[in-house]
This record gives C-alpha cells, sequence and structure tokens, in this order.
C-alpha cells in the first residue's frame, strides 16, 4: 500500500517491526506446491486445499462492514483462475478455488478499505482469459450486499507478451486512471488476489497510512506461507528445493497451522538500505 505519487518514483518502503502488526496470508501458496500426482495422498490433499479455500471465504466474508471506519483508497487487483498466456501454469488449483481465493481477499480488504476497487484480468484472447472475466464477475456478483459503497470496475488488459504480465498491466492501467483523473483517491493499495489482509488493529492500520499518505513511501506486509516443512510431515509432495528454503521465522496462527514467513526482513536488515521499520 502506498500514496500514489510513488507511481513515479519510490523513496523508501516500510515493514513493520511486530509481523503480527500487518502480515498477508498466502492462500494459494500450499496447493503451489502439490504436484499433480494420482496416488491417495495427492488426492486427499487436492480435497483438503478446496474444503480449506472455501471455508476461507465464507470466514472472512462473514462479519458485516462498518464504513465509517474504512480508509478511502484505490484498489488494484489482478486475478487469473491458475494461468495467464505470459507466465504460464501458476497452480494447480481449479478455478473454483481461485474464486475462494479472491473472494476472501476482497472481503479481507473490504474490512479496512472503501473507495475504488479495479480487478485486473487478462483479455479473453483465450479459453483461459474468457474463464477469468466470467469467474471475477461472478464473485463481484456475490459480494455486491458488501460492496454498496464502493465503485468496482472489472478491467481487462493485454497479456499477450512476456513484458506485458498481468500485475504490471494493472499497474499501469492505476497509474492512467490517475493521470486522467478519473480516480483521486490519496493512497493506493495493492495485492494478488490470493493475499488475506491482517492488521493487529485500527490503530496500526491508520498509522501505516498515515505514514505514506503525504510521501513517496509505501508499506510492505510480511507475507505468511503455511510452513513447507510442516507439509513434508502431512506427506503432502512439494518442491525439494522450496522445502528447504525457509527464509523466516516459523510462527503459529489460530488454528495450530505452522507459518513460514515468506519475506522476512529483521529490524537491522534492509533492502538496498531503504527498508525501515515502523513500530505499531
Amino acid at each position: 500500500m502506498a500514496s500514489h505519487d510513488m507511481f513515479n518514483t519510490a523513496e523508501q518502503a516500510l515493514k513493520t517491526l511486530c509481523v503480527s502488526d500487518f502480515f498477508v496470508e498466502h492462500l494459494s501458496a500450499f496447493g503451489r506446491h502439490v504436484k499433480n500426482g494420482k496416488d491417495d495422498q495427492n488426492k486427499q490433499a487436492v480435497v483438503a486445499l478446496h474444503t480449506r479455500a472455501r471455508e476461507t471465504a465464507d470466514y472472512q466474508c462473514a462479519e458485516d462492514r462498518d464504513p465509517l471506519s474504512k480508509l478511502n483508497v484505490c484498489m488494484l487487483v489482478p486475478f487469473f483462475t491458475g494461468s495467464v498466456p505470459s507466465t504460464g501454469p501458476h497452480s494447480f488449483g481449479s478455478a473454483e478455488e481461485r474464486a475462494f481465493y479472491l473472494q476472501a481477499t476482497l472481503c479481507s480488504l473490504f474490512k479496512h478499505f472503501t473507495g475504488h476497487l479495479v480487478v485486473g484480468v487478462c483479455t479473453p484472447t483465450s479459453e483461459v482469459g474468457m474463464r477469468d472475466k466470467e469467474v471475477a464477475q461472478d464473485v463481484i456478483n456475490r459480494l455486491r450486499s458488501k460492496m454498496d459503497d464502493i465503485e468496482v470496475e472489472i478491467v481487462e488488459v493485454d497479456c499477450s507478451e512476456m513484458t506485458n504480465n498481468l500485475p504490471n498491466q494493472v499497474l499501469l492501467y492505476g497509474q492512467k486512471i490517475y493521470r486522467e483523473g478519473i480516480v483521486n483517491k490519496q493512497l493506493v493499495v495493492f495485492t494478488e488476489s490470493d493475499q488475506v489482509f491482517h492488521f493487529s488493529s485500527t490503530a496500526v492500520r491508520n498509522q501505516l497510512f498515515n505514514t505514506t499518505s503525504s510521501s513517496k513511501t509505501y508499506v510492505s506486509p510480511y507475507r505468511l506461507e503455511e510452513s513447507y516443512h510442516q507439509r513434508m510431515k502431512s506427506g503432502v509432495k512439494t518442491h525439494a528445493a522450496r522445502v528447504k528454503d525457509t527464509t523466516g521465522p516459523v510462527i503459529k496462527l489460530e488454528g495450530g497451522r505452522e507459518y513460514t514467513v515468506a519475506n522476512f526482513c529483521s529490524a537491522s536488515k534492509t533492502i538496498k538500505g531503504r527498508t525501515k521499520g515502523v513500530t505499531g
């Protein structure tokens, strides 16, 4: 999340010192490491993925919204159901699971934000592209009751070339609507369509946005993924190289699930000398 000024040049990136103050739960990380096998353990894992995706969406969308406590922003969310022409397969999850991920992501956003929502999909030049727009529209229709104060648009972008990848094209579209004065929100929230937002408190959330509102600064959340080692213990097939690649501490969330902080950055560590800690 950032000031729209950072579209031109970002001067610094911020992270909270405490992981629990601001993080996202990467929903599809588990599925990306489940190979498309036919053994019983793999079939059980696929069933578990589908069930968890539906339950997460139901949980995130169960709470009522209080528009008075929300921040007015522009939300940019690229969405695809598993593959796009420029990048190939991204997940072994079904289109229905990706729809649940999008639903959970949007509901987590709507707990904290209002304003303008852009869901970007690839131009329907193939069966995949056609499906993406239809699935996104279906999710939006299901959530209409939660978005009565949010402007929504589903935008088609060109994903035909490698340089025209979907996330980048959605960001470029965001720049365009700011330049043309279509949107004038002071803050921008950009997220993939499979990440559930978590803030430790409204006060922390507001402080983060106050930090970025008048400067060329963006705040990056910690990204939590279910522990790869935990997956190995459960017998689920994974890519061995990624199993060994635990880049941060393992923490437990509600329900006892273990998560790895995939983009961990300690208070003493910097990214290109520009990453700073923000306390809540």
